[in-house]
């Protein structure tokens, strides 16, 4: 399967597809993925380390709003095509930290322009650094602290940890129920129930954790600034999003 034709392809896989659509859209999805793996580190050379988180949004991105119609002749397009994907992730990306930093801390940098996304002032740069160094704080407080303990007040621990990781991956469109319904179970006939069984799931985590996260900030030593952000990233991460009414 050339890269254009699996471009046009991918797409989310559900129990309305026959089993030979199935298996061209997992193809088509698997040569749309190595693709964007093989073209970020290039495409995002700015931010090398972030290059397998891009190719991994970039790709749900892809996922999510196919099947499509595209003219691409040869799979040179379709690689130009991917980068342009990339590019503009990149910028929406950051677009969107920003305003996560902003909703977080309450702090805004200031208006950004195509400039600053390459060459950022110092004070830009310190300004930045500092909001990234606040909420990647929280997170470690929230998700390397608080969810452990709370995790081992249950028989469940490892369960309930992973659950809490797909919720949060959930909220910030890392990941799509599609593709934790797959993980769950590669058979169609079984999209549903399986599908069901995690809303479910991730309803009862929610309900753990929120039940539990009081009582840890009361105890913890952070102070009552660090406590309300760990408590508005929970709120965040794990507001009820996805619901029956919205699925297929």
């Amino acid at each position: 399967m050339t890269l254009a034709a699996a471009l046009a392809l991918v797409a989310p896989i559900h129990d309305g597809l026959s089993a030979d659509e199935i298996d061209r859209r997992s193809r088509a999805a698997l040569t749309v993925y190595e693709a964007l793996q093989s073209l970020a580190p290039r495409v995002c050379h700015r931010q090398p380390d972030q290059a397998d988180e891009y190719a991994s949004l970039a790709f749900e991105k892809l996922f999510q709003t196919g099947p499509r119609s595209l003219d691409l002749p040869n799979d040179a397009a379709a690689r130009r095509y991917l980068g342009r994907a990339l590019e503009n992730l990149m910028t929406d990306y950051y677009r969107s930290k920003r305003s996560r930093h902003v909703s977080l801390t309450g702090e805004d940098g200031g208006e950004m322009d195509a400039a600053d996304l390459t060459s950022p002032s110092p004070e830009q740069a310190l300004a930045s650094a500092e909001r990234e160094a606040q909420v990647t704080s929280t997170e470690a407080h929230l998700y390397g602290k608080a969810v452990p303990a709370i995790a081992a007040t249950f028989r469940d621990a490892e369960a309930f940890e992973r659950n809490v990781r797909d919720v949060r991956d959930l909220a910030r469109d890392v990941v799509k129920m599609d593709a934790l319904v797959l993980r769950e179970s590669a058979d169609p006939e079984s999209f549903r129930p399986v599908r069901d069984r995690l809303y479910q799931r991730q309803k009862r985590t929610r309900d753990r954790l929120f039940e539990k996260l009081p009582g840890w900030l009361a105890t913890s030593s952070l102070d009552e600034d660090e406590q309300a952000r760990v408590a508005r990233m929970a709120d965040q991460d794990f507001a009820l999003r996805h619901t029956r009414t919205g699925a297929r």
